[in-house]
């Protein structure tokens, strides 16, 4: 009886053990509290020339790619932040890249007031979730995402960004301190087995 109830426990965990956990924030304080203070800012795109088009180009680790329009790079919304961010010739659909043992991936991000962009997160085992991002479009903002995977890569989509653009600057990485699905999961297999063999004595 005890090892059906052991097998049983084993077939409906074993699901919950292949799924990653992802979580996103709004603000870089609790984005980065989440990786145990380990948020780096890697890129913050101020040696690229301003106005600067790519339809590709890599740095510090990341590659960005061109989805549609071709990257461009400058003080595109000097409304909001005098600083060079990245946008797009047209409506911003671009994906960004990481080296392995990237677990966290934040993002200051500007608006406009057409619409919320769309991140879309991926990892090693795939899709890792879409999520709508909006925020005041006079104001600059944040999003964040930590997963208990490696996150190899992000896209962005903008929502009328070209009429208005929408994009992103000062890209951080870290390293989540989400635990893998599998340790807990092991955890209550191992206490599970401990009881079994203690039920049989």
């Amino acid at each position: 009886m005890y090892k059906i109830l052991f097998l049983l426990i084993i077939s409906l965990l074993m699901p919950i053990s292949l799924c990653a956990v992802t979580i996103t924030f709004s603000d870089f304080a609790s984005f980065n509290a989440a990786t145990g203070g380990s948020a780096s800012l890697v890129e913050d795109f101020e040696s690229i020339p301003n106005g600067a088009r790519f339809s590709s180009f890599s740095q510090n680790g990341i590659t960005y790619q061109a989805l549609s329009a071709n990257l461009a790079i400058g003080r595109f919304r000097t409304d909001v932040n005098p600083s060079n961010i990245v946008v797009a010739d047209g409506n911003e659909n671009y994906q960004l890249s990481f080296q392995s043992g990237v677990t966290a991936v934040g993002f200051n991000t500007i608006m406009n007031s057409l619409g919320p962009a769309t991140v879309q997160v991926f990892g090693n085992s795939g899709s890792l979730g879409s999520f709508l991002h909006n925020h005041a479009s006079t104001q600059q903002g944040f999003f964040g995402v930590t997963a208990s995977e490696d996150i190899t890569s992000v896209i962005w989509t903008s929502n009328g960004g070209g009429s208005v653009d929408e994009g992103i600057d000062n890209v951080f990485l870290g390293t989540s301190t989400i635990p893998e699905p599998t340790t807990p999961v092991m955890a209550l297999l191992a206490i599970t087995l401990l009881y079994v063999r203690k039920s049989n004595k």
